[in-house]
């Protein structure tokens, strides 16, 4: 499947991630923000919903969406 778009999350760049279709929210766990992330635009395999600080949003041509 064809990658569209990839977005590393560094924390600083929530304003770039906040408004991808996939993020729910920007929480604050243990003092470091994490992205909460709608199920229905991750891949069905995908358990986690939280993408962490130095973790990447992957954007396939389906539109459907995966933390590397």
């Amino acid at each position: 499947m064809k990658i569209i778009r990839q977005i590393k999350f560094t924390g600083k760049n929530l304003n770039d991630v906040f408004n991808l279709l996939c993020v729910k929210s920007v929480l604050k766990i243990d003092k470091q923000s994490v992205l909460e992330l709608w199920r229905f635009y991750l891949y069905s395999h995908e358990s986690r919903k939280y993408c962490e600080i130095g973790q990447t949003l992957v954007e396939y041509e389906n539109h459907r969406w995966e933390i590397k």
